[in-house]
């Protein structure tokens, strides 16, 4: 896959793609009269599209929103500030990092995508069959809806852009949070609608594919089907349950690690849809972040929540100094700087940058793991969650067994457990299964209401962290606040999210 959809950084400019989204017609690119003529240059500009995912706050550094929830808190002197910030409610529109970066990298994903889709409806003879041309649409709008979910999730109310912005168009208001949302859907509908093959992603060569749209559809689903009190809405949680029930072709991959390793990624039956990165042509920090500077650190709570038997747990976070990667040699970590000692991300880190030291550190800058989006592994818990809300216990409790017989001897779920039961069942696999991954345990917190009630008891009880003491309630913190510097470029257009709002 990483040879199939090598993202040729020397070709992304010919997409809009500046710093600053808003940023109209550079004068030093090709013009779309020059450039956009044949297919050979929509499968160019497809790819620089692809090439927006590879911005780190849409990729790479996913891994550090667990910093965001009970699983994880950041470095001493390293990690990003505002998750702290976030965790003890004191975050404002000020504030740098992920903040600022996820807003404006979806929006320069975002304005690279509309400006795909706008040539590709409006220019003719360029040699495509309409086939082609439909799964070229298909691919766009799967892309523009992982953007917008991000936006989605973290900040809630944001602009809906779906066309080229020019002078006169470039400020908009902030739209509702069920158009948002709506929005999101219609993208991956559209996407799912027009692939003209239902491939896997490995059939696909390492593309978005009719799959992985439903899979991400039902995921945004999920965010909403249960109400303010945790209750289930059924018909909500039936609608995500029949879209992962119509995915075909993928299974578990026998060694879990290996969904995360580099040169094991392109043949997992397991992945979906990762954002592809090659060094030394594309890469990303992750491994200095988080291994080297290890810029997050595991809560005890988390540690704990594997079991014995559990072999997740070696292949998600190191736990002493010394490490093996399976099939690679020992390293050696330096002493961290908190009462954890070594323990520090594992998956999310690349085994080969980090195995000799500081002759390895221009490697350590250039991973190139892929940031896993979707997987089936989480996809089967989405799933046996959505049964036991739609009481198909038995169905949700062999999902469970499937999980754990991959590598672990841990004990099947027994029958005759309660509806409550089997939900904290699925609820505890998805934990210990998806931890560092894709910002899902900040999701799954957030849709199960028990945000504000993790968070206490994690760092009430937490040994090592204490000097944290998280004022974090939903009803102020549930989403991010847009970042002040584009609600000043808007001229009072952009309204701030009321919670961050002063007077």
């Amino acid at each position: 896959m990483k040879k199939n959809i090598l993202y040729i950084v020397i070709f992304l400019f010919v997409i809009t793609g500046c710093a600053d989204f808003l940023e109209l017609a550079p004068p030093d690119r090709p013009s779309d009269e020059t450039f956009w003529k044949t297919k050979e240059d929509f499968e160019l500009g497809l790819t620089g599209c692809y090439g927006a995912l590879q911005e780190e706050r849409l990729s790479a550094l996913l891994i550090s929103y667990d910093c965001m929830t009970d699983n994880a808190h950041r470095g001493v002197g390293a990690g990003d500030y505002q998750n702290e910030l976030y965790v003890t409610g004191l975050l404002n529109p000020a504030a740098g990092g992920h903040v600022s970066l996820i807003y404006s990298q979806s929006y320069k994903a975002i304005a690279r995508i509309n400006n795909f889709l706008y040539l590709l409806n409006n220019t003719e003879n360029t040699g495509m069959t309409s086939d082609e041309k439909k799964n070229m649409l298909a691919e766009a709008h799967f892309l523009r809806g992982y953007c917008y979910w991000m936006l989605y999730l973290f900040y809630g109310e944001v602009p809906i852009v779906t066309e080229p912005l020019t002078i006169v168009n470039q400020i908009q208001p902030k739209n509702t949070l069920q158009e948002v949302k709506e929005h999101v859907l219609n993208d991956l509908q559209v996407a799912i609608d027009n692939f003209t093959k239902d491939q896997t992603y490995r059939q696909s060569g390492g593309k978005a594919t009719k799959g992985a749209a439903r899979g991400m559809k039902a995921r945004v689903i999920m965010f909403t089907a249960y109400d303010a009190q945790g209750n289930a809405i059924p018909s909500e949680i039936e609608k995500a349950y029949n879209e992962i029930n119509q995915i075909n072709g993928y299974q578990l991959n026998p060694e879990y690690a290996f969904n995360f390793y580099p040169e094991e990624q392109e043949n997992s039956p397991e992945i979906m849809f990762s954002v592809k990165f090659l060094a030394p042509s594309s890469f990303h920090v992750a491994d200095r972040y988080f291994g080297q500077d290890n810029g997050t650190y595991p809560t005890t709570d988390l540690f704990n929540a594997y079991s014995p038997g559990d072999t997740r747990r070696l292949k998600t976070f190191a736990e002493e100094q010394t490490y093996t990667w399976i099939g690679k040699p020992t390293i050696t970590f330096s002493k961290s700087d908190t009462d954890y000692g070594y323990r520090r991300p594992i998956k999310g880190v690349s085994p080969l940058p980090l195995a000799s030291g500081a002759t390895e550190w221009g490697k350590e800058n250039m991973a190139d793991y892929d940031p896993v989006i979707l997987r089936w592994g989480e996809l089967m818990l989405l799933r046996a969650e959505a049964s036991v809300e739609l009481d198909k216990l038995e169905e949700a409790r062999q999902a469970v067994n499937d999980i754990r017989d991959r590598q672990t001897t841990l004990a099947h779920l027994p029958q005759g457990l309660s509806k409550e039961q089997m939900r904290d069942s699925v609820r505890h696999e998805r934990r210990v299964e998806t931890a560092y991954e894709s910002a899902l345990r900040y999701y799954d917190l957030k849709r199960w209401g028990i945000m504000e009630q993790r968070l206490k008891e994690v760092f009430a009880n937490d040994p090592d962290f204490n000097n944290l003491k998280p004022t974090w309630t939903a009803e102020k913190n549930y989403f991010l606040p847009l970042p002040q510097n584009e609600i000043e470029k808007s001229r009072g257009v952009l309204v701030q999210n009321p919670a961050y709002v002063t007077h």
